[in-house]
């Protein structure tokens, strides 16, 4: 999911704590039909390994391994040993249509998308403190077969060359096998098997890639053709092969790349130039990108809009910080873009990576345009969710802990320790500056003239490859076919992308989950409230729009239609606003991601050895850690979930219901997890309606509960013999021993009285019973707090206070007074470090550390013994000097408190005065634009524009400052002028809506903030009841005064 060109935003690469991987023994070991130089070991891992919806689901884990010099005239001098997982559909998987997954990076692991975002599987923690799997609710083998692939070399549980290594996970390096350093965590410092991570033996480019992707995927189809698309059942006849490609983030790269490659080699088996009856046609069915950069000469100029004026009102950065961000794109970022892709273009055209001047001018490029996220990146948000601040806890990295336990390994037959990023490969990608070099706009509109359907998918929440960029790459891609199809018979995909409008993506019954425009075989889908992994954010929703782009069918409703004349219908624009955002997360600090999820205070105490870990997760404080469940059930590699006896198989009738339970998201909540059971999975006719009504399960979106098939834990009472009480109780979701409320909050029992005697007043006994106490204290370590009460305080101030007496007590015999202290001059430049000490000072200081007394005479240290008898004045001196360098010290320590308050004020100050200098900037730019509508004469297209800047560049201000009366003033004598020539019984629709539609927000048709406020709890009552209270608008006015008389008058006349 990284993006490559963002070296600060790069994962360290982790290691297993079961250290290297144990020996592994493949089922089937063969010999690739199409080339015998490659080879195919694979495996089918035991049952539980990967817990899908049905028992009876194939899985293939394994290798396919290309020797060197397989990718001539490419010099790979380095041998590609590919990962892959393969998971058949729940039902008919043997007609069913094949897709394949790709993470991206450069350096992501495609095990990513399979645990945390689409797999057919989920990892748990069990109650043993150990990880399991569950079947994934909303997994994409509802409706297909999917493969995942590690690629490139390298990456993931993919390798070069076998090599033992020690890695650092603080730093996240590489060194040869050692022992820990002294005062490391040996929980941070694992040795392991890796790939050699050295960035000249793997990909350096995407062009690369594709070459080894198409070797990959013509072995994977000869060894299985049963799951060739092409492949008809009971038929030796082998036809194009029709599979979906899907790709996230760096995929945005990768799959036209990829998919463009294959159609030109589809081309070179037609010309003979390379061999027809040896090889396989690998056509593509559809191309799907998920939060995608495509091209950054488009999409980074959106960095500015996203980080300021985002659909969530969320300003990232000052308005100041946006219009610098915009001129460093215009006069760094493109002009650096342009010049890598004209040196390109001329001495590396394929893309090869071996032209170091062509490298440099790209690579200086993907720095510059790096450096416009640094504004955001300093407002601490996360770039892959810009509701959350970092470290993020979402998603979880439990299948870290997962895929490097030995057990596990040894199943999927894993070589490797596995790493979810790889930083040899994302250094290789950035040497040849590969992001920036572009050439995908033009090989998406290939696809699409060919006739392969490509849908761009993007989560609104997500900021480094945000949908306003995704939104413009689709325009780029409309405007490369100006002149397709050029039969006459249709529009253009320009002109009819200009003219789709966006239509409502439902989900289910009860919940719209985006908006999509579609044209023909190109769409472009924006998903509400998802972040940079949509299946992850919002899987029934991406699991949706999956299904209805390999069925070919509206993104919006999921019915049969013609692409070749379809267009979408709705508003021109995706003006959906997202709700508030939610309570932040509390961060999670998984050890094998410590870049990304933990904080520089848990940093601290890891290294200083505090705290604990447990299951893969760092807790500073052990009463943070919260035991897992014990009602979690979930299968192991060899111990799979006991299933009930009617479940189904995947070539089943869908009548029955199984008993896997999965999880899913809440929307508001992401750490919250909803149970839910599917009843039966989707056929292809419900998938293509998608017309739910609950049997599928709940939607997480809608976040209905849903009643699951089996309890979580055994009842307290036998069947039948629950109170009505606990009847009633149960149907809403409680569970023995869980708090009541919506998400177990409250007590767990039930309150306890305790009686005072008659006649006795408050504080006669203590009130708080121990039944009280412990509730209290359940509910703080619930939230990682500590819970004291009053006689806790008590008891530890009793503590203190006998310590104290003890103290005294053994300064003196019998109790005297407490024994004096001195200091050394070591100790005071210790306790006051900047301090000047006075020579004169020093020169009277007694140094009383050693077997006799003696006087300091210099900062040098040296002391000139003297024996002073008891008591004499030279002991009165020292005893004052002491006591005035404790005072001093004292004094020290003060003003350098309070140098820090003012510092900290001095720069609390600054930030007011910047943001009154923006809002100064701002208001000014304002009044200019008002100022700019008071013009001589002023036509409706005129009007329109100024208008229209002035909604796009103040729309958070509109009510604010209330430019409503100023946009309603421009209009007014337009609208009178036009509406003396309008006679209603003529023409009844009124033709200047459309104008009028386009300025509902300024004209204070829209709900803002403010109106919103009035159901904000927070709100005070007076301040509600005002607003609510609040007079007529200025289009109201207009309205009621200009055109309402009109149609009265209208009426009156009327026969």
């Amino acid at each position: 999911m990284q993006y490559s060109i963002i070296t600060s935003l790069l994962v360290a690469p982790l290691l297993a704590l079961a250290q290297f991987p144990p020996p592994v023994e493949y089922s089937n070991i063969l010999k690739s039909p199409i080339n015998e130089n490659i080879t195919i070991a694979y495996k089918t891992p035991p049952a539980g390994t990967c817990t899908t919806a049905f028992s009876t689901q194939k899985q293939f884990t394994g290798y396919i391994g290309l020797p060197p010099f397989t990718l001539q005239p490419i010099q790979q001098n380095y041998s590609i040993n590919t990962f892959f997982w393969f998971t058949e559909a729940r039902q008919n998987p043997e007609t069913a249509p094949l897709t394949i997954w790709i993470n991206g990076g450069p350096g992501s692991s495609s095990m990513i998308g399979m645990f945390a975002e689409n797999g057919p599987c989920e990892v748990v923690l069990m109650a043993d403190g150990t990880y399991g799997t569950q079947a994934r609710m909303w997994g994409w083998d509802r409706s297909s077969n999917v493969l995942f692939i590690d690629q490139p070399a390298q990456v993931g549980l993919s390798y070069d060359t076998l090599t033992n290594a020690s890695l650092d996970l603080v730093k996240g390096t590489y060194q040869p096998p050692s022992p820990a350093p002294e005062g490391y965590p040996p929980y941070v410092w694992l040795n392991g098997t890796f790939s050699s991570n050295n960035p000249n033996f793997t990909s350096n480019t995407t062009d690369i890639s594709a070459r080894a992707a198409w070797h990959f995927l013509q072995s994977f189809l000869s060894a299985f053709p049963q799951y060739n698309p092409g492949a008809h059942p009971n038929s030796t006849n082998v036809s194009t092969t029709g599979i979906n490609l899907f790709a996230e983030s760096y995929g945005g790269i990768y799959g036209p790349t990829f998919a463009n490659y294959f159609e030109e080699q589809n081309s070179k088996r037609e010309n003979g130039t390379i061999p027809k009856n040896s090889t396989l046609e690998i056509k593509l069915t559809s191309l799907g990108i998920v939060n995608g950069m495509i091209d950054v000469l488009i999409q980074d100029y959106y960095y500015a809009t996203m980080a300021y004026n985002n659909t969530f009102g969320i300003q990232a950065i000052s308005q100041t910080d946006e219009l610098n961000t915009i001129e460093a794109y215009n006069s760094k970022c493109a002009s650096a873009i342009l010049q890598c892709r004209q040196v390109a273009g001329q001495i590396d055209p394929e893309g090869e990576g071996d032209e170091q001047q062509a490298n440099s001018a790209c690579q200086a490029a993907t720095y510059a345009c790096n450096s416009l996220m640094t504004p955001f990146q300093g407002s601490g948000l996360n770039v892959y969710d810009i509701r959350v601040k970092n470290p993020s806890p979402d998603p979880p990295q439990a299948f870290l802990e997962y895929l490097n336990t030995e057990s596990v390994q040894k199943a999927i037959g894993a070589r490797v320790n596995y790493t979810s990023s790889n930083r040899a490969v994302q250094a290789a990608f950035i040497n040849t500056g590969d992001s920036v070099r572009g050439g995908q706009v033009e090989d998406i509109a290939n696809l699409l003239r060919a006739g392969v359907r490509v849908s761009l998918m993007y989560g609104d929440a997500d900021y480094i490859c945000n949908w306003m960029g995704g939104e413009a790459a689709s325009f780029a891609v409309a405007a490369a076919l100006s002149d397709f199809p050029s039969n006459g018979l249709s529009s253009s995909y320009l002109s009819g992308w200009n003219q789709a409008g966006y239509a409502d993506i439902v989900v289910n019954s009860s919940y719209v989950g985006g908006a999509v425009r579609q044209f023909g075989n190109f769409s472009f889908s924006r998903i509400y409230d998802a972040g940079h992994m949509v299946p992850y954010y919002q899987p029934e929703t991406a699991f949706t729009v999956f299904t209805r782009i390999i069925d070919g069918t509206d993104l919006s409703t999921g019915e049969a239609i013609n692409l070749s004349n379809f267009t979408s219908s709705g508003p021109m624009n995706a003006t959906h606003v997202n709700a508030a955002t939610f309570k932040q997360p509390a961060p999670t600090c998984w050890i094998r991601d410590v870049a990304d999820t933990c904080s520089i205070d848990q940093l601290k105490h890891m290294l200083l050895e505090d705290g604990m870990v447990a299951a893969g997760v760092y807790y500073s404080n052990s009463k943070q850690y919260n035991a897992p469940s014990s009602t979690v059930t979930a299968g192991k590699p060899g111990t799979p979930v006991a299933r009930s006896s009617t479940s189904l198989s995947s070539s089943g009738s869908g009548s029955s219901s199984i008993n896997t339970v999965a999880k899913s998201r809440h929307l508001d909540h992401p750490n919250r997890v909803v149970l839910r059971v599917p009843s039966h999975p989707a056929t292809k006719m419900e998938r293509a309606s998608f017309k739910r009504k609950g049997e599928f399960g709940a939607n997480n979106n809608s976040r209905k509960s849903v009643k699951l098939d089996e309890p979580t834990g055994p009842p307290s009472k036998p069947s039948g013999k629950l109170t009505f009480a606990e009847r009633m109780m149960a149907k809403m979701g409680y569970k023995q021993g869980q708090g009541l409320g919506k998400e177990g909050e409250g007590i767990v029992n039930p309150i306890e009285v305790k009686l005072r005697p008659q006649g006795a007043g408050v504080g006669a006994v203590k009130e708080k019973t121990d039944q009280y106490k412990a509730e209290q204290r359940r509910k703080a370590e619930a939230k990682g707090e500590e819970y004291e009460d009053s006689s806790d305080e008590e008891r530890r101030a009793r503590k203190r206070r006998n310590e104290r007496k003890k103290e005294e007590r053994a300064g003196g015999v019998g109790g005297g007074r407490r024994k004096m202290k001195y200091r050394t001059v070591e100790d005071v430049r210790a306790a006051a470090p900047g301090l000047e000490l006075p020579k004169a000072m020093l020169g009277s200081i007694v140094d009383a550390t050693g077997g006799t007394t003696k006087l300091l005479t210099s900062t040098a240290g040296l002391m000139t013994p003297v024996n002073v008898p008891a008591e004499t004045e030279a002991d009165k001196i020292a005893k004052r000097e002491r006591l005035e360098l404790e005072a001093f010290i004292e004094a020290w320590h003060g003003l350098q408190e309070r140098k820090v308050v003012v510092e900290e004020q001095q720069g609390h100050l600054q930030m007011e005065i910047n943001q009154a200098d923006d809002d100064i900037e701002k208001m000014r730019q304002m009044v200019m634009a008002v100022e700019g509508l008071n013009i001589a004469n002023i036509d409706w297209g005129q009007a329109m524009q100024k208008l229209q800047k002035l909604q796009q560049d103040f729309r958070h201000d509109i009510e604010s400052y209330n430019l409503s009366e100023a946009a309603v003033a421009t209009i007014t004598p337009l609208f009178k002028a036009d509406l003396d020539d309008w006679d209603p019984l003529e023409t009844p629709s009124y033709r200047l809506v459309e104008h009028l539609t386009h300025l509902k927000p300024i004209l204070g048709l829209e709900k803002t903030s403010n109106a919103l406020a009035t159901s904000n709890p927070d709100i005070e009552p007076e301040q509600r009841r005002y607003r609510k209270q609040k007079t007529t608008t200025p289009y109201e006015s207009l309205i009621h005064g200009i055109w309402l008389p009109k149609l009265r008058s209208t009426v009156t006349r009327w026969d």
